[in-house]
């Protein structure tokens, strides 16, 4: 699976294609010296991380079980409200991935599909690689990259999920535009996406880690209308639900 995985990405820095090397240690990058390292099966996409940073350190378990305690009562809270297709056979990228307390209601019917799990933390990566582990699953790759900066093709993904986890990325508007270049079109965006003054941010910022959220629904449509077409919205509370497509390009067709 992962060398049918990295036909469809590229290098971040030149471009690219990546290839596996017969190790599977890393992937080299086509005609360069470039290469980059499988810690614990995780692809390392950051240079500035080593393999001693894929390693849980016993001080940050118990925020990290803090974190999750929270995100369980925030899911709990839009039981019926994610609506993801019941049948999906192409790539789905999960972005940011966190420690995906999600994969059990959202991947684990995708037994025809493969799952790209992308953030930028390795300790999340390594929870959500032992929770699919733990189910038994067998079809997701983890990748932890700059997420305003994605080591994919353009157009080779078929559906993005991205649940409560956006506002720690750097800069939104970046991130938008790479999952529109990565996504195909007729593609579908899922996500919830947390508004000011929620408990996510709160405690992310009590955690030490830059938080993010959006200030209103009309900034999210604003950041995503050039880019996609919303086929269904929700407020939840102080979370904004939706689904959309990928636009067509240039030809002005609305789904």
């Amino acid at each position: 699976m992962l060398n049918s995985m990295v036909r469809k990405m590229k290098c971040p820095q030149t471009g690219k294609r990546l290839k596996p090397d017969p190790s599977d240690i890393f992937l080299e990058v086509e005609d360069s010296d470039i290469k980059y390292p499988i810690y614990e099966s995780i692809i390392n996409f950051r240079a500035e991380l080593k393999e001693a940073d894929f390693k849980i350190p016993e001080q940050g378990q118990g925020s990290l079980i803090k974190w999750e305690e929270l995100m369980v009562k925030e899911s709990e809270s839009l039981a019926g409200k994610i609506n993801l297709p019941q049948t999906f056979r192409a790539v789905a990228l999960d972005i940011p991935s966190g420690s995906d307390l999600f994969v059990k209601k959202s991947f684990q019917k995708y037994k025809e599909a493969s799952i790209l799990v992308a953030d930028t933390d390795p300790s999340m990566l390594l929870r959500a690689k032992q929770r699919y582990e733990d189910l038994g699953l067998k079809n997701a790759i983890f990748i932890c990259c700059d997420l305003n900066r994605l080591p994919l093709l353009e157009g080779v993904i078929g559906m993005v999920v991205s649940m409560l986890g956006f506002s720690r990325i750097p800069s939104q508007e970046m991130a938008m535009t790479e999952i529109k270049r990565v996504l195909r079109v007729s593609g579908t965006f899922i996500g919830a996406f947390y508004l000011q003054n929620n408990p996510g941010q709160q405690f992310l910022s009590q955690w030490g880690a830059k938080a993010e959220a959006f200030k209103t629904i009309e900034e999210i449509e604003g950041f995503m209308s050039d880019k996609f077409d919303f086929i269904d919205q929700e407020l939840v509370k102080n979370k904004f639900v939706f689904e959309a497509r990928k636009s067509w390009p240039s030809c002005g067709v609305k789904w």
